[in-house]
């Protein structure tokens, strides 16, 4: 229990160390967007009918409640996108069975989406999203503490992550990213994951 805490901890240092500068990141266009709808939200309004973008509303109440529990500061939402970004890595810590390469899953997240994105790719839809699809990737993986038969090379979980960030393990192979997630690289394919 006691590695756990020192591996949270860890997590919490590298997303701090990495994403310390985004609070100072000014909008981009969609956050503006995003931004202005989660005011009229705030103003008693509703997105859709009161103010349109195309994205789902979900992120238009991120954006409402970063405003409403900061203030009307471009820092609020990126207060919200680290928390998800660190949250987003310790979920990544439950999908491998092997402690080691969850943690070099969970460490590798926050520095590749701090060093890949600049200020208009970050919190974005896609950003928070990654943290539900990677909580999910984990139950398809089953808890690595437990003793059950899936781990890192079981198909669930490699679909998991090939669906939720587009991270694998080890810095041993560069290429573009052929499909969904937010993250454009994959970093890897050292532990047998043929597609991610």
């Amino acid at each position: 229990m006691q590695n756990r805490y020192i591996q949270l901890a860890i997590l919490a240092l590298i997303t701090l160390i990495f994403g310390w500068a985004s609070l100072a990141y000014p909008f981009g266009p969609d956050q503006g967007v995003f931004a202005q709808i989660g005011r009229t939200i705030l103003q008693g309004g509703l997105p859709i009918r009161d103010a349109f973008d195309v994205k789902p509303p979900v992120i238009y109440l991120l954006y409402a409640l970063a405003e409403g529990m900061f203030g009307p500061n471009l820092w609020s939402i990126r207060v919200l996108d680290l928390l998800a970004v660190f949250l987003t890595s310790t979920c990544l810590l439950n999908i491998f069975k092997d402690r080691r390469q969850g943690l070099t899953a969970a460490a590798l997240y926050p520095v590749v989406y701090f060093i890949c994105f600049s200020y208009p790719d970050t919190a974005q839809t896609e950003s928070f999203s990654n943290l539900f699809c990677t909580r999910r990737g984990g139950r398809l993986a089953g808890h690595p503490y437990e003793n059950n038969e899936r781990s890192a090379d079981h198909p669930a979980p490699r679909h998991g992550v090939s669906s939720l960030t587009q991270i694998a393990l080890a810095i041993s192979d560069w290429r573009p990213c052929a499909g969904c997630g937010h993250v454009p690289l994959v970093l890897g394919t050292r532990f047998g994951w043929h597609y991610l």
